[in-house]
């Protein structure tokens, strides 16, 4: 199934600040180790990591336990390997890394796709996607719900709130339902 630009978009306008895409550099986040080689961050979607040290060197001036060679980070969970093993475990550590606050374009478009799925099976009807009939605009404002939802799931969101996002979703699930729910639409 392909998904066209003005679906991805409906969704992006939908998530509000949640789906755009930009950068964010964390500098001396504080964090405990998991063990003497592997932290993790704060958030996820981790882009870069430009190194971790002691939390007792502010100034970075001692051992960079992370010397960036490679990618030794996940870029999903945050988790990060380093290079030189720590004193020990449990150990405070500062990080410095970049993330992405947002989501990917693959992540909405598969989120687009399973929603479609799963409005076509719920109603056992096979929409075109494109036309103007009314059952298919309520079943375009359900997939765009839907979808949107599945992104915010996705976002790994214990931290959404404190985020600061504009949500455009709150009023827009409210009706999404009621015509959903009006035509057998319901999720």
């Amino acid at each position: 199934m392909v998904n066209t630009d003005a679906e991805i978009l409906r969704v992006r306008r939908m998530l509000g600040d949640a789906a755009e895409m930009n950068t964010i550099t964390i500098i001396n986040e504080l964090q405990t180790s998991e063990n003497a080689s592997v932290v993790n961050t704060r958030y996820k979607q981790v882009k870069s990591v430009s190194g971790v040290w002691l939390a007792t060197d502010p100034d970075h001036e001692a051992t960079d336990y992370y010397v960036g060679i490679g990618e030794a980070f996940d870029i999903y969970t945050g988790e990060i390997t380093l290079h030189t093993p720590l004193p020990g475990p449990s150990t405070n550590v500062l990080i410095n890394y970049t993330y992405y606050k947002g989501l990917p374009e693959e992540v909405i478009d598969e989120m687009v796709t399973n929603a479609k799925q799963y409005i076509c099976w719920y109603t056992n009807y096979e929409f075109d996607w494109t036309d103007t009939e009314n059952r298919t605009k309520i079943a375009i404002a359900a997939m765009t719900w839907r979808a949107a939802t599945g992104a915010l799931i996705y976002m790994y969101a214990p931290d959404i709130m404190q985020k600061g996002y504009n949500w455009a979703i709150a009023e827009f699930k409210v009706e999404s339902k009621t015509w959903a729910g009006s035509m057998g639409i319901q999720d």
